[in-house]
C-alpha cells in the first residue's frame, strides 16, 4: 500500500502524521511512505530525515495524493 503524509497546515500545529522512523517501520512492512515536503519541518525532522530512511518526499500535496492510496494527516484538513 502507498501511504502518503501530508503537511499539516493548521495555525500551531507541530505534528506530523508520519516520523522518519515511523515511516521506516512502514517501509519494512512492505508499504511504500510518501511525505509532502515541508510535513515534518515543524516537529523537527528535515526532508532530508525522511530521504535518508528511503522515503520519497513529493514537491507538493498535490502531488503526494496522486501518488497514493491512503492520506495521513494529524488534523482534518483545512482550506488554504
Amino acid at each position: 500500500m502507498k501511504i502518503g503524509a501530508l503537511k499539516e497546515n493548521f495555525e500551531g500545529e507541530a505534528r506530523v502524521a508520519i516520523t522518519p522512523s515511523s515511516a521506516a517501520h512502514l517501509k519494512k512492512l512492505g508499504h511504500e511512505v510518501f511525505v509532502e515536503s515541508g510535513a515534518g519541518t515543524r516537529a523537527g525532522f528535515s526532508d532530508g530525515a525522511y530521504q535518508a530512511a528511503g522515503i520519497t518526499v513529493e514537491p507538493t500535496a498535490a502531488a503526494l495524493i496522486n501518488d497514493v492510496d491512503v492520506v495521513v494527516k494529524v488534523r482534518p484538513p483545512v482550506e488554504g
